[in-house]
């Protein structure tokens, strides 16, 4: 399904992210 891979693709951009960012895994998990 095409949201699914939407909402992978935004997953990884929002982990590659929060990678640089000083933001903890359990704060970005909250934010989605």
């Amino acid at each position: 399904m095409v949201l699914e891979i939407f909402k992978s693709i935004l997953m990884g951009i929002v982990q590659g992210v929060t990678e640089w960012l000083p933001i903890s895994s359990t704060g970005h998990m909250l934010l989605l």
